[in-house]
């Protein structure tokens, strides 16, 4: 299969113009496959989410708001441009939090992307800092996130459809750990199953 991992460290302002740029590049080049790899991103713009979410996710909500005071606010889906057709599986692990939660929560109530990974860290609240007089701060929680079927991230986290964890592997003749991308593995044998069925 010739497929191209996106590593999305964090949502950004610029994340999704990226993106469009590389499926631009490797959607010409006959690349029929992504991986979005979210490990390690602690989210970053809501925004910048939805975008990105956007581009894989046909229409509907992406993720929704209850504030403090029991407001509902919905975050749809925002069309710039469209790679619902193509194949992507997604990676997350136990550092995946926020931003990245809410999309990988999109991507699997909407059956768009297999989610292979860890269980995400669980921090799906909107926080609002506020000074004291002591110059100190307090961070106010006013909202959590939902995914679109209405699952609460915050303290839960996502649980993707293939749970691995990846070890590391000690060569017992030498002091080298050789690093096996188990969870990159699993992705690639997915990806070959969905573009060959």
């Amino acid at each position: 299969t010739d497929f191209v991992r996106i590593i999305i460290s964090q949502f950004t302002a610029t994340t999704h113009d990226e993106i469009i740029s590389i499926f631009e590049k490797y959607t010409s080049q006959n690349k029929n496959g992504f991986i979005l790899d979210l490990r390690g991103n602690p989210g970053g713009l809501l925004s910048s989410t939805v975008d990105v979410a956007s581009l894989f996710i046909d229409e509907g909500l992406i993720t929704y708001e209850i504030t403090s005071d029991g407001n509902r606010e919905n975050w749809k889906v925002r069309k710039t441009e469209d790679y619902t057709n193509i194949p992507i599986v997604t990676l997350v692990d136990r550092y995946s939090a926020s931003g990245s939660e809410v999309l990988a929560g999109a991507l699997q109530d909407h059956n768009r992307s297999v989610i292979i990974g860890e269980k995400t860290f669980g921090k799906g609240s909107v926080n609002m800092m506020s000074s004291l007089s002591n110059e100190g701060g307090i961070y106010v929680t006013i909202g959590r996130w939902y995914t679109p079927d209405g699952r609460q991230i915050e303290g839960k986290g996502i649980t993707p459809d293939v749970i691995i964890e990846n070890t590391i592997v000690t060569n017992s003749n030498s002091y080298d750990e050789n690093f096996i991308d188990l969870q990159l593995d699993a992705a690639l044998t997915q990806l070959n199953y969905e573009i060959n069925n």
